[in-house]
């Protein structure tokens, strides 16, 4: 797997004893087949759930996760406008798996 090691990585890891948090700041397509190499039971229509356009807020119950896509009021300052934010999460017995734009400054705080 030489190949996959020459790939960018996407997706920023934080492993604890039994615990492993994925986090993608910037959903692509490239992420996401980095994120299924990772997790290859995750749902392919989840998996494309995490891809623009947005998405309607859902919770799902998988056999091995749960998938939650959830919407949050962001203000542009620019347009002076409320819009909304995605944040996709893949939460299983031992990892948690946080998909967004960035937008989010509490969750790009934490990530940092």
């Amino acid at each position: 797997m030489a190949d996959s090691k020459a790939k960018k990585q996407l997706l920023r890891v934080f492993e604890q004893p039994g615990f492993t948090w994925v986090d993608i700041a910037k959903p692509s397509l490239e992420a996401i087949e980095q994120l299924k190499d990772r997790y290859p039971h995750f749902l392919d229509i989840d998996l494309r759930d995490c891809l623009p356009p947005f998405q309607r807020p859902k919770l799902l119950h998988r056999e091995k996760y749960l998938f939650m896509v959830l919407l949050f009021p962001v203000y542009n300052t620019e347009t002076r406008t409320i819009e909304s934010a995605e944040l996709d999460l893949f939460i299983g017995p031992d990892f948690i798996v946080s998909n967004h734009s960035g937008r989010l400054k509490t969750i790009a705080d934490l990530v940092d």
